[in-house]
């Protein structure tokens, strides 16, 4: 039964930091977890909602959203963060709490920069709440439960999820909600594992190459590929910690922070677990 407005659900393995994310005294999330290790019952103790499933993430989240849709359902915002981001329950309640006062379509939290990374657009930017952006990781999306029930089928049609990143806001973009996807800097996260390094990638080498190929077919308007991933992000405005900012000059501030952030996270020593 829902005790609060907020739902994380993950997939969590044998070296998930989830426990992390729940010690914190007071929360204004649930916790649903989907188990795909070898040791049944696991967490079940830490989650409100726990369910294993040997699978790679999108299609078993595409499953238990269905076994499971009048749960879901009955919250505002659901985050589907990998198990190896690192975030504290002061920090995850405060990313909630952003995502809704901007009502929010979609968001990921920005990363620090002691994470592995393969946008530099996505490391966090200190002068901003948040950034209103084209584009979301498959690391860590938060949906709004209208834009979840509008691109929850898409999870279905992938294996590790290359090339949703693109798709999500297009689709919202046919809905009219294609203004409401940010990167939230107030709550950054640090990704632990090098890009490419969980069991996911290691189990289905081809997967990514797969799903690219998958996607192209099913959306032919869009040029889903690594390349054009990173060419085709764009910022279009956000909010300021003193002011707002848009247009052009949110444009160029953009850029600029891609660069200079790509610099210091290269230079920062990468968070050791």
């Amino acid at each position: 039964m829902r005790k609060s407005r907020f739902l994380i659900m993950a997939r969590v393995g044998d070296t998930s930091l989830h426990g992390q994310w729940i010690q914190g005294a007071s929360r204004n999330f649930d916790l649903y977890l989907s188990y795909y290790g070898d040791r049944p019952g696991r967490y079940k103790e830490d989650a409100d909602y726990y369910r294993e499933m040997k699978s790679t993430k999108w299609p078993a989240l595409y499953a238990h959203i269905g076994a499971d849709r009048e749960i879901i359902e009955s919250y505002d915002a659901i985050w589907f963060p990998d198990d190896d981001l690192l975030i504290n329950t002061e920090s995850i309640n405060r990313m909630f709490d952003l995502f809704s006062t901007f009502n929010l379509s979609l968001a990921q939290p920005a990363l620090t920069f002691d994470s592995y990374f393969s946008h530099s657009a996505v490391l966090r930017n200190p002068s901003y709440i948040l950034r209103f952006v084209n584009f979301v990781e498959v690391m860590a999306p938060i949906f709004s439960k209208k834009a979840l029930e509008l691109l929850s089928p898409t999870f279905s049609q992938v294996s590790v999820g290359w090339g949703l990143d693109f798709v999500w806001p297009h689709l919202l973009q046919k809905e009219g909600t294609s203004s409401r996807v940010a990167i939230i800097d107030q709550t950054p996260v640090t990704h632990t594992r090098p890009i490419g390094g969980g069991d996911i990638y290691k189990n289905n080498l081809n997967a990514g190459e797969n799903d690219f190929e998958t996607l192209s077919k099913l959306y032919p308007l869009l040029d889903i590929n690594t390349k054009s991933q990173r060419s085709n992000f764009k910022i279009f405005g956000g909010v300021r910690i003193f002011e707002y900012g848009n247009g052009f000059i949110a444009k160029f501030r953009g850029r600029l922070h891609r660069i200079w952030a790509k610099q210091i996270a290269k230079l920062s020593k990468k968070h050791k677990t």
